[in-house]
């Protein structure tokens, strides 16, 4: 029965009597025995994410470690006027070449075989689970995608976030849009380095999009209106679906759904190169659903001497997989300084636990180029605006070209079957009471050419 049918039904107080009189309470040792138990056998899913980049790259399958390839840096130098009689000079193209090293990803599960004798009637319990395996192993290739960086993590590989390096913005200023502008902007720049015939895509949130599409200002509505008696009747509203030719994905994976809890900052005299000062320190998770809103602003530690390290505390975030510091000696005015993973390694490189703390030894403010590459040392942390409490976001305009883009990724493991063969299902063989089973890729995205993508950081929609 529909909400709306039983809220009409029963709302009435004398029909909600008569319910009273005839209700046999489910208390023990009243009439619990009595009432038979159904289970629903569609599964409620609260975890549910808009996952589109998982679609949009091209796969490139082959028996490899390395993926090579190379990059025409330039071409035959200018001038070809000369004389009748002279001797015409050789020129050359440029080639660099570049390789990228695949990752291995990995996950287990197992149900025990009580569970799935148990559960049969219910639901065939090891295909559920290895389907919730899969469902997080699309958030997490989806966040390396996005925001894998091999500096912080040298398990994962570089997504958009490191690789997009020649437009890159943050809007420190006006973040809300009030025209279509910044789009434009971020076309023009792939148009100029011969996008335009590229396969492209938008990334933005659900947010992000009613925004821009409220911006589209002069709409001509040619359907025919419904008359009424007196009024017009006119089905209302309107979306952008794609702009200037590109197509919109709506992501969760570019908007915080979250902010950093309570850092404590703490510092020890001892074991390290940090130099007598007062440090504002600032933390960002970046879980599943992208980069999210750093912790408090106005979190110093004042350090002596010029031997101290710094370490910063915190409770870890639920589905972080890096965590972003940012850092200046003047309130405010931090900038991205590091990028750590969310979990420790042993010397195998089995995840062992998650992070709880950051240790900085050196000089916090000057950026680990590691983790933080030039392009990246100018970002600051996303913040939500204080009256309308809506976070800063990214928008990202994605070149899916394999040989001028960012679209490509490579994989080497065989018989894979899911996300177009990305994702290898494997049983693992069975030792005791239980039917384990393994998720595999041995993946990376490449970085053919990054110039063509855009990312702007930065806005928010009111």
């Amino acid at each position: 029965m529909r909400i709306q049918q039983f809220n009409s039904l029963y709302a009435h107080p004398a029909t909600k009597q008569l319910l009273r009189k005839a209700m046999l309470t489910s208390e023990s040792g009243v009439a619990a025995g009595t009432i038979p138990q159904h289970l629903e056998e569609i599964i409620t899913n609260t975890v549910v994410r808009l996952v589109p980049e998982l679609a949009v790259p091209v796969l490139r399958f082959d028996n490899q470690k390395f993926h090579e390839f190379n990059r025409l840096t330039g071409i035959p130098s200018a001038g070809s006027a000369m004389g009748e009689a002279s001797t015409t000079p050789i020129r050359r193209s440029a080639y660099t070449p570049d390789s990228i090293q695949l990752k291995i990803m990995k996950r287990k599960g197992a149900v025990t075989g009580f569970l799935k004798d148990a559960s049969a009637q219910y639901l065939a319990q090891p295909a559920s689970e290895m389907e919730n395996h899969i469902q997080s192993f699309g958030f997490d290739l989806r966040t390396y995608y996005l925001f894998g960086n091999k500096g912080a993590d040298s398990y994962t590989f570089d997504g958009l976030d490191v690789n997009i390096a020649t437009n890159r913005t943050n809007l420190s200023s006006s973040q809300v849009p009030t025209d279509l502008s910044l789009l434009d902007a971020m076309v023009d720049a792939n148009s100029r380095r011969q996008g335009q015939m590229h396969r492209k895509v938008w990334l933005m949130s659900p947010e992000l999009l009613s925004k821009f599409s409220s911006l589209w200002t002069v709409v001509r509505d040619t359907r025919a209106a419904s008359r009424g008696t007196s009024d017009f009747e006119v089905v209302g509203g309107y979306r952008l679906e794609a702009y200037r030719g590109i197509p919109i994905l709506e992501t969760t994976g570019t908007r915080p759904v979250v902010d950093m809890g309570t850092v404590v900052l703490s510092t020890a005299g001892t074991g390290g190169t940090i130099a007598a000062d007062t440090y504002y320190i600032r933390i960002a998770p970046v879980t599943w659903d992208g980069e999210q809103v750093s912790s408090a602003a106005s979190n110093s530690v004042t350090t002596s001497g010029s031997t101290s390290t710094i370490t910063a505390t915190f409770t870890a975030v639920d589905s972080a997989l890096f965590y972003k510091v940012y850092c200046d000696t003047v309130d405010g005015s931090e900038t991205l300084v590091k990028v750590v993973s969310a979990f420790t390694y042993d010397s195998d490189g089995t995840p062992t636990a998650e992070i709880t703390s950051i240790t900085l030894t050196t000089d916090p403010t000057v950026a680990d180029t590691d983790s933080v590459p030039t392009h990246m040392q100018d970002d600051v942390p996303l913040e939500r605006d204080p009256g309308f409490n809506q976070p800063m976001e990214y928008l990202i305009l994605w070149d899916l070209d394999e040989f001028q883009g960012l679209g490509k990724v490579a994989y080497t493991n065989t018989n894979g079957s899911r996300f177009r063969g990305l994702i290898t299902p494997m049983e693992v063989y069975n030792t005791d009471d239980n039917f384990p089973f393994l998720l595999k890729s041995y993946c990376a995205q490449i970085p053919a050419y990054e110039a063509t993508s855009f990312i702007a950081r930065g806005l928010r929609t009111a």
